[in-house]
């Protein structure tokens, strides 16, 4: 399913559709399961859009050994923030969920306010009065 997940991925949204379509029909747990999908695979696109401080979330997964120096070294020689936070979500895409946790936590410290934006309701980042979202919990257990 993860093959065919990345296969799709790359198809433009009609296509994505009739993918989905079929597998709705098909195999309607697969489609429940991707309703609990993780933060980081659900916000992807904002996540590319919104996130500016990319560095320090890379020197915080390198200190918890979570990318090689190859991929650091990589992702630092970028230059925009957008092609740095595509490609680190590229990278985490597949990985556990208590990696992507780590991900999340290191993205929630240094984008705090697009992170807490990102889970409210309406998914869309906001003002800086902006209250914090539900996963304040959470992320305080793992800090």
């Amino acid at each position: 399913m993860r093959e065919l997940c990345d296969i799709i991925h790359h198809w433009e949204d009609a296509g994505k559709y009739s993918a989905y379509t079929v597998i709705k029909n098909h195999n309607k747990d697969v489609i429940e399961d991707w309703g609990r999908d993780h933060f980081v695979n659900r916000h992807r696109s904002e996540l590319m859009k919104y996130v500016t401080e990319v560095n320090a979330v890379i020197d915080d997964l390198c200190s918890h050994q979570l990318l090689t120096r190859r991929q650091s070294t990589d992702l630092q020689a970028m230059t925009r923030p957008e092609d740095k936070m595509k490609h680190l979500l590229e990278i985490f895409q597949n990985q556990s969920e208590s990696v992507k946790d780590q991900f999340y936590i290191s993205l929630w410290r240094h984008n705090y306010k697009v992170i807490n934006d990102l889970e409210k309701p309406d998914n869309r980042p906001r003002s800086a009065a902006s209250s914090p979202g539900y996963g304040r919990t959470f992320k305080l257990i793992y800090l």
